[in-house]
């Protein structure tokens, strides 16, 4: 994780939101982690992921505020495990994130690296682009890191499908993500969800979260190819109840 001569923070990020249920849920159908289900329950997401690294990996993460996490000036090839569990949104995830890392020392890093919901990656990026972006010359570059991509097929054609469920058309195409299997991250009906939710986010207009409307993230380009497949999707089930 480290290279040469760098140091390297990583920051456990998420205090507790509306989609933290879903984490619980997601530890409590793991084969391995559902072992600790009762004991993270009203735990904040990144005391979910400390109590994991810690416990199974064998990581040592510190609270900000204390001696030890720190990056020193004459500090070489250090790899730094931070908390920050006060963000409860994506917003709040890039703020606090940096506040925390201004607090480790870490004022201007080279580089950030977001590890993140496949379905939220864009819109985190651009986040963290727009806590960033007046740093000018001196702003990270900030690249995406989701570890894998979720691939769906179609079990049945969509042609002449309105009116029917076309959930129950749709199947993960690597069975590991299968929600049927217990190593389930999402079922369909929540990654279609979260997926449809999201485009209206990076839209750059009156009611989308850019420039020209809330102000969130910075402008974000949305291919027209991704457009036409949301208005697909659209047409089909309408619009999701985004949680």
């Amino acid at each position: 994780m480290c290279r040469e001569g760098r140091n390297t923070v990583l920051v456990l990020c998420g205090g507790i939101g509306h989609s933290t249920p879903f984490l619980y849920e997601a530890i409590n159908k793991h084969p391995v982690y559902s072992v600790i289900a009762d004991e993270v329950q009203g735990k904040a997401e990144s005391r979910v992921l400390q109590l994991i690294a810690e416990r199974w990996y064998g990581v040592q993460a510190h609270d900000v505020g204390t001696v030890e996490a720190t990056i020193q000036p004459n500090d070489t090839n250090k790899l730094l495990v931070v908390v920050e569990d006060r963000s409860t949104n994506c917003g709040g995830n890039a703020a606090e994130s940096k506040h925390v890392l201004e607090a480790c020392g870490i004022y201007s890093p080279r580089s950030i690296v977001i590890v993140q919901d496949p379905t939220m990656s864009r819109r985190t990026v651009a986040t963290f682009q727009k806590a960033y972006e007046g740093k000018s010359n001196a702003a990270p570059r900030i690249k995406s890191w989701p570890t894998f991509i979720p691939k769906v097929k179609i079990i049945d054609t969509l042609k002449g499908s309105i009116g029917k469920d076309v959930m129950v058309q749709l199947e993960f195409a690597d069975e590991q993500y299968d929600h049927k299997t217990s190593s389930g991250i999402w079922s369909m009906e929540r990654f279609v969800d979260l997926l449809m939710g999201e485009i209206p986010r990076l839209r750059d207009d009156g009611e989308g979260y850019g420039p020209r409307g809330k102000g969130f993230i910075v402008h974000v380009d949305i291919p027209e190819s991704v457009e036409n497949a949301w208005a697909v999707l659209y047409s089909h089930i309408g619009k999701q109840s985004r949680s």
